[in-house]
């Protein structure tokens, strides 16, 4: 492991969820998000509070609704790394992420005066007031809800499953010591360090299929910081990219991945060991079962796609693979290649616990 590498991957360690700012990448999504055309060292990215249509405009790539327009953020791990961007910016807990918001979204003064920035104005849920002060937590059967920001509802937020049941906003385990999965599958509720990983590293290529057309693949393009990432260079769907993945203690994890792609190349789908439905990546507001691979014009053969983020799962003790298949295509591309460069899988932190 390069010294380059461990540093890249200490920092998102040390964030969670921290999306670096990748200057000039216009990253392409599962929606089919375009490329702006112009070469890469062209493109500027929107800062912190910034208008914005979709994630690859924003430096932080994310484009955030607020009312009837979208901003862009950024992930975070605490008030003051916002309140750098913009004063009275906060690191907010949002669909089980830290992003940052805005300053009347962290309650600076708005638009009535309100110094709490709830739109409070004491008439109670009688009246226009809010009935619930934003962001708390509260049970409903199996489901936590959420308030929302202005304080007008409850929202569902999280289901309780695995046996887990829900009181004071939270889900819970009967026993206290783990949840239980399907089969045999434990998720303990002891924090674990992340699990970084280098694809090439972890790389079975002959559990991948086809194998003859799996392999690690040596890159001119300088944005890979090692020179070389795993590829399927497959012409259907069906195909797969298979991993070694070892958990050494059991948690829900958010995984955490560095894709690659290319002009013609198809869309990819996580899955985890034999399981028939795939990890789906976030938001959970919008959950996504594919990422499209496909970058036209970017006047290379490929780059990173980086830090695509995934909604949280059990993963239980031990060893395990991870298996990303092909499932599809833009239908502007005109092939199925997939390629993956690095892994990561991230501990969960709750909301209440952050």
């Amino acid at each position: 492991m390069s010294g380059c590498w461990f540093a890249r991957w200490a920092a998102i360690v040390v964030a969670v969820f921290m999306v670096f700012a990748c200057s000039g990448s216009g990253e392409e999504t599962a929606d089919g998000d375009k490329e702006n055309g112009e070469a890469e060292e062209e493109a500027a990215c929107l800062p912190f509070g910034s208008p914005c249509v979709d994630n690859g405009e924003c430096c932080g790539q994310i484009c955030y609704p607020h009312g009837d327009d979208f901003f862009c953020t950024d992930a975070c791990s605490s008030d003051n790394a916002c309140a750098v961007q913009q004063v009275g910016a906060c690191c907010m807990a949002i669909q089980g992420q830290n992003l940052c918001m805005l300053s009347e979204i962290c309650g600076g003064p708005d638009a009535d005066g309100d110094p709490d920035g709830d739109g409070s104005d004491g008439d109670g849920p009688d009246g226009d007031g809010p009935v619930c002060v934003k962001n708390d937590l509260t049970c409903q059967d199996t489901w936590v809800l959420r308030c929302n920001l202005s304080g007008t509802a409850w929202e569902p937020y999280i289901e309780c499953n695995n046996g887990e049941y829900c009181e004071g906003g939270q889900c819970k385990i009967p026993d206290g010591d783990v949840e239980e999965t399907d089969g045999d599958e434990m998720c303990g509720d002891v924090q674990p360090l992340a699990i970084l990983k280098r694809a090439e590293n972890i790389f079975r290529p002959d559990e991948s299929s086809p194998p003859e057309l799996a392999r690690i693949v040596n890159s001119t393009n300088t944005e890979f910081e090692d020179g070389t990432y795993v590829q399927l260079a497959a012409t259907e769907s069906g195909g797969e990219l298979v991993f070694n993945f070892d958990v050494d203690l059991a948690y829900k994890y958010i995984f955490l991945i560095d894709y690659v792609c290319g002009p013609n190349w198809g869309e990819a789908s996580l899955f985890f060991n034999d399981e028939t439905s795939p990890i789906m990546r976030g938001p959970e507001e919008d959950p996504k079962d594919r990422i499209d691979l496909h970058c036209p014009n970017i006047g290379l053969d490929e780059k990173p796609l980086k830090k695509i983020l995934y909604i949280e799962k059990c993963l239980p003790e031990g060893e395990h693979k991870l298996r990303f298949r092909v499932v599809g295509k833009n239908q502007n591309s005109e092939g199925y290649t997939i390629g993956v460069d690095y892994i990561a899988a991230l501990p969960y932190i709750p909301e209440e616990e952050r």
